[in-house]
């Protein structure tokens, strides 16, 4: 194994207030937590001690330090310099309740010297900075979603990716300031897409990010969910304030990839959108009105939510009472691909011509298309079929978007 590339370098404080701009923090890695005043005061009274507060991880990009490690113990240096709090008397005595402008000159001075280690990371990819960052907080309790986040292999671009959809950044409002909270969440209905109803405990979490951590933005577990997040994103408010917690948002998520699988959805979007708030309000009276059952899914909403048991039972809930509300769901095709054999007659049929501008598709590569579309519910069959070229294909399907 090749070493990490990097440099290091001992600036004073006095130099990275003069440099702050320089300086911007890489929110992949960062962890969202914010420090309490003690702790920035516990901090600045370390540096004034003139003991050790470890190092400062950045990568470098052109002239910007992007900040993988130690954007909490920046700011409070910078916020200190900047007379945005005073010290802490529990920790500095006499000196507290004194802001850097009331400091003593011996005592500015020792702040202003102080010798911060940081280290440059220079040249490297995100899975080598993800590598550095497992090592420098090993002893740091992380999160699910901070390891999850941490992990090697390409499943961890994939989560991050998939967490910027709207639907989780708008509808549910899992933005910026959630992101691990998002990462969790994405995390958990990859592995439900996957291997369907299954435990999303953190043990399996690892385990699948370990066996997958090949799966890239090209595959098709990724087409498959970005399908469903699309008809949510088109279906709900920005925001839903229903879509807050994660067994709700888990469970919405599956009713609609359910739906979307084995019915024809298309123009129930509104009716999806009124249903999800009656529900969410039905739910939450439940006690009130004796509604054994939704007392039953609000319990299992809130308690043990990650087992595979109570995903189950919320989804044949929601589901129940989906198809209660619409009234009738009609049903797609079961097959949806043509066969070879089927295919060959229905170029056939055509002569072998785009059914639109009349090509000759011999030796050509040529698409079967349903008249009336599958997601519609269009029959897989010889008699809703036409042969098209490529761009007549690409256009037929534009216009069904």
């Amino acid at each position: 194994m090749l070493p990490h590339k990097y440099t290091e370098k001992t600036h004073t404080i006095s130099y990275l207030i003069r440099h702050k701009n320089e300086f911007d923090v890489d929110k992949t890695y960062q962890r969202e937590m914010v420090w309490t005043r003690k702790l920035k005061q516990y901090l600045i009274d370390t540096i004034l001690r003139n003991l050790d507060i470890g190092r400062i991880w950045v990568r470098t990009e052109g002239q910007k330090y992007w900040i993988v490690d130690g954007q909490q113990r920046l700011n409070a240096i910078w916020e200190y310099a900047n007379n945005d709090f005073p010290l802490d008397p529990e920790f500095s005595g006499s000196l507290g309740g004194k802001k850097y402008e009331d400091l003593p000159p011996d005592v500015r001075d020792v702040f202003d010297e102080y010798n911060v280690h940081i280290v440059y990371l220079m040249g490297m990819d995100d899975e080598e900075i993800r590598d550095i960052f497992r090592r420098i907080n090993s002893g740091i309790p992380l999160n699910t979603a901070e390891r999850l986040n941490a992990l090697p292999g390409e499943i961890v671009q994939t989560m991050r990716y998939l967490s910027k959809h709207p639907f989780f950044t708008e509808v549910c409002e899992l933005g910026a300031l959630k992101r691990y909270r998002a990462y969790h969440i994405v995390a958990q209905i990859m592995l439900l897409q996957k291997k369907g109803i299954i435990d999303i405990s953190p043990k399996y979490l690892f385990e699948f990010f370990d066996a997958e951590r090949n799966l890239n933005n090209k595959s098709s577990l990724v087409h498959d969910m970005t399908s469903v997040l699309n008809y949510l994103d088109k279906a709900l408010e920005k925001p839903t304030p229903e879509l807050r917690k994660p067994s709700w948002i888990i469970s919405i998520y599956l009713l609609t990839s359910y739906l979307l699988h084995y019915y024809v959805m298309k123009g129930l979007e509104s009716k999806f959108k009124s249903f999800l708030i009656k529900f969410y309000n039905d739910v939450q009276n439940s006690i009130q009105t004796g509604d054994q059952e939704l007392i039953d899914f609000h319990f299992v909403a809130s308690r043990g939510t990650t087992s595979k048991d109570n995903i189950q039972k919320r989804q044949e809930i929601l589901f129940k009472r989906f198809w209660e509300y619409v009234g009738h769901l009609t049903p797609l095709d079961k097959k949806r691909e043509f066969t070879q054999e089927e295919r060959i007659a229905i170029f056939r049929k055509f002569g072998g011509r785009c059914s639109v501008c009349g090509e000759d598709l011999r030796r050509k590569t040529w698409d079967i298309h349903h008249k009336i579309p599958w997601v519609e519910g269009g029959p897989t069959t010889i008699e809703n079929a036409e042969l098209l070229c490529e761009k007549h294909h690409a256009e037929r399907h534009k216009k069904q978007l």
